[in-house]
């Protein structure tokens, strides 16, 4: 049980606290499972951290304050309540501030601009989902982290494994001043995990293997398998003449993804524009009218959500159709599938979806079929290839991606 000294009170503190706690390392990172309590314990370390060592700094960098990052937030507010902080603490809920009156502060940033993070200094730096954060805010925070001798400045970084090509990757062997250590966690390590919720993703075993090594074992996923091989990062969209919009409607468990799409040279350009959840016709009226988004530019979708499709016509967008049929899926795989693909940073869940959409494996062998998740991008992609780049496919095949370095 872990006490804390503002209300006498005992919090539940999972393992992933004591050993965040005992840590005498400068960095700490935390790879794990899907709900493995890895950002519990980090919420409950920073907020003991934050009781009791008077006038230090905190800062939680997240890749946005909306979708995922808000999520965050939340989450953490809840465990300000669970502390007992709620009105013994300062609160600003613009800037995403906390004050303690022994001085101390935390602060969310967003990562979404380098220059935000330039000249921060701070005493504990967590990064949330540490790969879809620029590995150069990384670097600047790491040259400001003070060296005290009455405390031990840490940076903090969790992650699922996502991504066997991360910059985070290569700090589990890093020979860093201060020393790393890496914690890896399981959903079995989260006794606040009912049997039924255990017993679902102990289903990943058998229905998706990377998917249970990734999320269910928190560990770097088999990378045999891919639907999409020939891809790439890069660092700026081109300068061309003509691109268009790809657009894949979700609600619930899907995401409405958008994005941009351009060929030049005979190589396909693809940049993430908006990956969001819940969002009804209006807010992506909404969304679309922040990202100034031009009424001009087509944008081609599927034809799932025909009262969407109205919404944006009449806000004066330029919506295109494209029309599915069976086998429409692997014949639009096979025509992204001849490009050169070059995925423009950050990207952050596009990044993710190339590296997880996979074909369906059936007696030890891919099959034809490729499974019906991490797509959203992906298929907003498909559907402007299809519509804007078609020609006469031929027998479908796929490629098995290889490791390699990118």
């Amino acid at each position: 049980m872990m006490k804390q000294e503002i209300k006498n009170k005992d919090i539940v503190a999972l393992p992933l606290f004591y050993k965040i706690q005992n840590s005498p390392c400068r960095y700490i990172l935390l790879r794990g499972s899907t709900r493995s309590g890895k950002s519990v314990a980090i919420i409950q370390y920073i907020l003991e951290k934050f009781c009791n060592n008077p006038k230090i700094y905190i800062v939680i960098g997240i890749e946005a304050i909306t979708a995922g990052g808000g999520i965050i937030i939340k989450l953490f507010r809840d465990w300000v309540e669970k502390f007992g902080l709620m009105g013994r603490i300062h609160i600003d809920n613009t800037r995403h501030k906390y004050t303690h009156p022994n001085g101390s502060v935390i602060r969310f940033f967003p990562a979404d601009k380098d220059t935000k993070w330039f000249g921060l200094e701070a005493d504990i730096i967590w990064f949330n989902e540490a790969p879809h954060i620029k590995y150069e805010i990384f670097e600047q925070v790491q040259m400001r982290l003070p060296d005290q001798e009455d405390f031990n400045a840490q940076i903090i970084l969790d992650y699922n494994p996502t991504d066997p090509h991360s910059w985070v990757r290569d700090l589990e062997i890093a020979d860093l001043p201060g020393g790393v250590d890496l914690f890896t966690s399981t959903f079995y390590d989260n006794p606040f995990l009912g049997e039924k919720q255990i017993k679902l993703y102990e289903m990943w075993k058998e229905t998706n293997w990377n998917k249970w090594l990734v999320f269910g074992m928190g560990e770097y996923g088999e990378v045999a398998g891919a639907v999409y091989t020939n891809w790439y990062l890069t660092d700026e969209f081109p300068e061309v003449s003509q691109y268009w919009y790809g657009l894949d409607f979700g609600y619930s468990n899907d995401r409405t993804a958008l994005i941009k799409v351009a060929l030049d040279n005979g190589e396909l350009f693809i940049e993430e524009i908006l990956y969001e959840l819940s969002l009804t016709a209006t807010d992506i009226v909404i969304e679309f009218e922040r990202l100034n988004i031009d009424k001009q530019i087509e944008i081609v979708t599927e034809t799932a959500r025909p009262e969407v499709i109205e919404e944006l016509r009449r806000a004066g967008y330029f919506l295109s159709e494209v029309k599915k049929g069976t086998g429409s899926i692997l014949a639009g795989i096979d025509m992204v599938q001849r490009y050169k693909l070059n995925v423009v940073k950050p990207s952050p869940n596009l990044h993710d979806e190339l590296v997880n959409y996979t074909w369906m494996k059936r007696s030890g062998k891919y099959i034809n079929v490729a499974i019906d998740k991490w797509n959203d991008c992906l298929d907003a992609l498909r559907y402007c290839v299809m519509m804007k780049l078609n020609t006469d496919t031929g027998p479908s095949k796929f490629r098995v991606r290889k490791l390699r370095k990118r």
